[in-house]
């Protein structure tokens, strides 16, 4: 069950905080549907995968304790996480050249 508080992660990528009662399965926000809920924590670093870009650095591994690994092989921590885009974000947005 989803909790008023908690991070959910749709099938879109969109990540955002749940602020009042919802659907187990779809995330309305501003009366549009944003997705079909993959995950939902209370920690936003749960919903953080491999390929996203945190703090406009690449994921490249997630630890077992939740510690981040980037390209520059920085670590971080859940409170040092300031951005995410997320792989299905940049993969929406992203113009690929040659491609019509």
């Amino acid at each position: 069950m989803i909790e008023v508080g908690e991070y959910v992660r749709t099938d879109k990528g969109i990540i955002s905080k749940i602020n009042s009662g919802v659907d187990i399965d779809m995330v309305e926000f501003e009366n549009a549907i944003i997705g079909d809920v993959v995950k939902h924590s209370k920690n936003i670093i749960d919903l953080i995968e491999v390929g996203d870009f945190v703090n406009e650095e690449f994921v490249l591994h997630i630890s077992k304790d939740k510690i981040i690994f980037t390209e520059l092989n920085n670590e971080i921590s859940e409170n040092e996480v300031h951005t995410i885009l997320t792989h299905e974000m940049y993969e929406q947005n992203c113009y690929k050249v040659g491609e019509e």
